[in-house]
């Protein structure tokens, strides 16, 4: 969602060193997203707010999915330091 692959992939780096399991890191089809998301599938609440409070960024439940751990973060634009 960011636009920038890099960044995009410096953070799924930083959720690996979390010790997240990394499967896919890509391009959204869309850039319109304001900040970085975790998002959750049902079942899955304890995990995604897990991450989400180890990133620092909010969390969202997923509409549908069956497997419990698997987060889905979609990457928004590099936040400044204040």
């Amino acid at each position: 969602g960011s636009g920038d692959i890099g960044y995009t992939r410096a953070m799924a780096s930083r959720i690996q060193a979390l010790s997240y399991r990394v499967t896919h890191v890509g391009k959204a089809t869309s850039f319109n997203y304001p900040q970085t998301q975790v998002f959750y599938p049902p079942g899955g609440e304890a995990i995604g707010v897990r991450l989400a409070k180890e990133l620092g960024v909010p969390v969202q439940p997923l509409p549908g999915g069956r497997d419990p751990r698997r987060l889905v973060v979609i990457v928004g634009p590099k936040r400044l330091a204040n």
